[in-house]
């Protein structure tokens, strides 16, 4: 049995697809799966998110409202994170219940809507908008306070879902060299 032409060219077509994928993933790529709600609204438990790999050639080009993988050990073992960056070198932090400030400017929010039992606002940050949410009575739950000056070449991040994430408000600022991807939309 003769295979056609056609067939010989599609075939060719799915080798160079499937290695252009694999070279995507090794080398440009990465992706996880969020396993948990920290980045909800905007990334629920379960979202497939997309990085570019080593995206930033300084830490200088790290910008507010960036979503970054980093690497974190906790008892010996890396674990890969998704949270998104507030604020950056040398900048005063101060979290206390749904209050964020950065370098003294509380960061606006404005509600949007209620989802089950969380009010999502708007959340402005510099230049960069976005969701987060909060429990309706933000008494309960609420991360310890924090008030911190950022050190060279690290950042503070946070989960969108502000008593639903284990991040900088637990164990400080992260490294420049802990980021190994940005989240692409």
């Amino acid at each position: 049995m003769k295979s056609s032409p056609l067939l010989k060219i599609l075939a060719a077509a799915c080798v160079v697809v499937v290695i252009a994928l694999l070279i995507l993933r090794l080398f440009f790529v990465e992706y996880s799966f969020i396993p948990q709600n920290g980045m909800f609204p905007g990334k629920p438990a379960g979202s497939l998110i997309l990085g570019w790999t080593k995206p930033y050639g300084s830490a200088k080009d790290v910008k507010r409202g960036d979503i970054v993988y980093f690497v974190r050990s906790q008892n010996q073992i890396p674990y890969k994170f998704v949270w998104r960056v507030i604020g950056l070198p040398a900048d005063q932090i101060e979290v206390e219940n749904d209050v964020v400030s950065v370098n003294g400017a509380v960061l606006k929010n404005e509600f949007r809507r209620e989802d089950g039992g969380m009010k999502i606002f708007q959340e402005t940050n510099g230049a960069e908008s976005y969701e987060v949410a909060y429990p309706k009575d933000v008494k309960i739950g609420a991360p310890p306070p924090i008030n911190l000056t950022i050190p060279d070449n690290s950042f503070f991040v946070m989960g969108d879902n502000r008593y639903n994430a284990q991040d900088s408000r637990l164990y400080g600022p992260i490294t420049f060299e802990s980021i190994v991807a940005k989240a692409i939309y």
